[in-house]
């Protein structure tokens, strides 16, 4: 939360001096995009590092059991 925080207040401050020295605030809507587009990729990118591994596991095991059980029966 506190890099969202910080995004914003960067943008607002680039947009004010670009305000500044161009007189448009356009820069800041593009600028704000562009970042938020970056945050987006990078959360999107962190959270495929993380995968679930309960859901792993689950299948891992259930293709044991069902192997067991195949051989146990001697089809």
């Amino acid at each position: 939360m506190v890099m969202v925080i910080r995004i914003i207040l960067v943008t607002l401050f680039n947009s004010i001096l670009v305000y500044f020295s161009i007189g448009s605030y356009w820069y800041r809507y593009a600028f704000l995009l562009v970042l938020l587009t970056a945050v987006i990729v990078l959360f999107t990118y962190i959270a495929r590092l993380c995968p679930n591994e309960s859901f792993e596991y689950v299948g891992i095991t259930l293709l044991l059991i069902l192997i067991y059980i195949y051989i146990n029966k001697g089809y």
